[in-house]
C-alpha cells in the first residue's frame, strides 16, 4: 500500500515538473519573441529614418532630370512657335531663323533703377551678347555679358533698356522704357497720331534684331498726354511678373549678323 502511494506521488511530481517546464519554456519563448520583435521594430524604424533622406535625395535628382527634360522640350516647342512661318510638322532646324535655349535664373534684381538677371548658361552653351531673353508670357531682357558658364541680362526693369513695340489693333509703333516706379508697369512712348485705347495689346514690333515680331508684352492701362509733347506717355501692365521668373528662353537669331551688316550700311548711307 505504501509502495503504491509512493509510485503515485512520484508520477504526480513528474507531471507537475513537466507542466512547470512547459510553462517556463513558453514564457521564455514569448519573451524571446517579444524581444526579437522589439529589435526588429527598432531596426525597421532605423531603416525608415535612414531611407527617408535617401529617397528624398533620389526624388530630387529625378525631379531635376525631369525638369531639365521639360525645359528642353518647352524650348523646342517655343522654337517652333517663334518660327511660325514654317510648318510645325517640320523638324529640320536648319530651316529655323530662331534657335531657342532654355536657362535657369540664378539671380534677379528688381528694386534698383538698373536691374539685371544672371542665368546659368554661358558662352559654352552658345550664349552671346545681344541675345533676347523672354518667357512664355513676355520679353524680359537682353544679354549684355557672358562668361563660360553664366550670362548677365539687362532686365526690362532697367532704365537703360528700350524695346520697339507696336499697339494692336491700330498697328502704330513706339518704344517702351521703365521709369523706375513700379515693376508691374512699363512706359510706352507713342505718337499722338496713334488711335490707341485702354485695354489695347502691346507686342514686339520686330524692327530690332533681338526679338521676333508679335510677342506679347502687356496691355494699356492708362494714357497720359503732356502739354505740347508729340507723344503719349502710356502705362502698360506687363504680362510677366519679372521679379518672380525662374526659367527663361534665350533667342539665337541666325540671321542677326546679316541683318546688322545691312543696317549698318543704311546708317552709313544716311550719314
Amino acid at each position: 500500500m505504501r509502495k503504491k502511494f509512493s509510485n503515485k506521488y512520484f508520477i504526480l511530481k513528474i507531471t507537475l515538473i513537466l507542466i512547470a517546464g512547459a510553462f517556463f519554456a513558453k514564457n521564455i519563448f514569448y519573451k524571446k519573441s517579444s524581444y526579437l520583435g522589439f529589435e526588429n521594430y527598432k531596426f525597421w524604424k532605423f531603416s525608415v529614418i535612414i531611407s527617408k533622406p535617401v529617397r528624398y535625395f533620389k526624388e530630387i535628382l529625378s525631379m531635376s532630370a525631369e525638369n531639365e527634360i521639360l525645359k528642353n522640350e518647352n524650348a523646342r516647342l517655343y522654337q517652333i512657335i517663334l518660327n511660325k512661318n514654317i510648318s510645325t510638322s517640320i523638324e529640320d532646324k536648319k530651316l529655323f531663323d530662331y534657335k531657342v535655349i532654355s536657362a535657369k535664373v540664378v539671380l534677379n534684381s528688381f528694386f534698383l533703377s538698373k536691374n539685371y538677371i544672371i542665368l546659368d548658361k554661358g558662352s559654352k552653351n552658345g550664349i552671346y551678347q545681344g541675345m533676347g531673353v523672354l518667357t512664355i508670357k513676355s520679353p524680359v531682357g537682353i544679354i549684355i555679358d557672358t562668361s563660360e558658364n553664366f550670362s548677365i541680362a539687362a532686365s526690362m526693369l532697367n532704365s537703360n533698356f528700350w524695346l520697339s513695340v507696336k499697339v494692336l489693333p491700330c498697328g502704330f509703333s513706339g518704344s517702351i522704357n521703365w521709369e523706375k516706379i513700379n515693376p508691374k508697369y512699363i512706359t510706352l512712348y507713342i505718337s499722338k497720331h496713334a488711335n490707341i485705347n485702354i485695354g489695347d495689346e502691346v507686342v514686339t514690333s520686330g524692327f530690332g534684331s533681338v526679338f521676333p515680331s508679335d510677342i506679347k508684352v502687356g496691355k494699356i492701362k492708362n494714357i497720359r498726354s503732356k502739354g505740347n509733347s508729340p507723344s503719349y506717355e502710356v502705362d502698360v501692365t506687363l504680362n510677366e511678373n519679372i521679379g518672380a521668373i525662374s526659367t527663361v528662353f534665350l533667342i539665337d537669331y541666325k540671321k542677326l549678323e546679316e541683318k546688322n551688316t545691312l543696317t549698318n550700311k543704311v546708317s552709313e548711307l544716311s550719314s
